[in-house]
């Protein structure tokens, strides 16, 4: 069913199941889904997306893995592309991450640090 919907309707599903009992189910599925999409998705829906899938904490697969986007997205030696994010937009990433950094890797809390910091 999910596979059907677009990024943008995933993205909606999982900002409405919030942190509503009974859905771990259906929040974790959906994750799924946006994880075969990551490649392709633009910075802001990935900001809306990691929003909306932070209840399932850093220690679930699938937030390990979008934090690993965020962190080749924001990676200062990429070159010169240009930022994917505006500055308020870094600011409500860090403060989406913040709460996680307890239970990701050592190396990836400090990178999330190092990478929004810079």
């Amino acid at each position: 069913m999910l596979h059907s919907l677009s990024t943008a309707e995933i993205i909606k599903v999982c900002l409405a199941i919030g942190n509503s009992s009974g859905t771990k189910d259906l929040m974790e599925s959906a994750a799924a889904e946006a994880e075969r999409r990551l490649g392709d998705m633009p910075a802001p829906q990935l900001l809306l997306l990691t929003q909306s899938l932070a209840s399932l904490g850093g220690g679930h697969a699938s937030m390990r893995r979008i934090v690993d986007c965020w962190l080749g997205m924001l990676d200062p030696r990429r070159g010169s592309a240009p930022a994917p994010l505006s500055a308020d937009q870094v600011v409500k990433l860090g403060s989406i991450l913040a709460p996680l950094l307890g239970n990701l890797s050592g190396e990836a809390a400090l990178r999330c640090l190092t990478v929004i910091g810079t």
